[in-house]
């Protein structure tokens, strides 16, 4: 207990502020930006369930679904932020197939 009392709240702060300088210094803006739509496109779909049981083969089919939908964005002369969210979408597919494959694999 700090002279103030309960001082988490202060060591939690420290620490965002710490991840987002990291962030910051270490990462490419695009990556940055681009990261936040995926996990924005993730929440919403929070509400279906965990994607940790998907098959390997499942995630490659959706692979290309999502595939054919950022080709369809882009050909239909879709906003900006409507073709983001479709490539963050086809990449939150392949990190999903990534971290499956990775436990189909053992993680070796």
């Amino acid at each position: 207990m700090g002279f103030f009392g309960d001082e988490s709240w202060y060591d939690e702060e420290i620490r965002r502020q710490s991840d987002r300088e990291y962030k910051e210094k270490s990462l490419r803006k695009s990556v940055i930006s681009f990261s936040e739509v995926m996990e924005e496109k993730l929440a919403e779909n929070d509400s279906k369930g965990g994607w940790d049981t998907c098959t390997v083969d499942f995630l490659l089919l959706k692979l290309q679904e999502e595939y054919a939908e950022v080709i369809e964005a882009v050909r239909s002369g879709s906003t900006i932020k409507d073709v983001s969210r479709e490539c963050a979408d086809l990449a939150n597919i392949c990190m999903m197939l990534s971290e499956q494959y990775k436990k189909l694999k053992g993680a070796e």
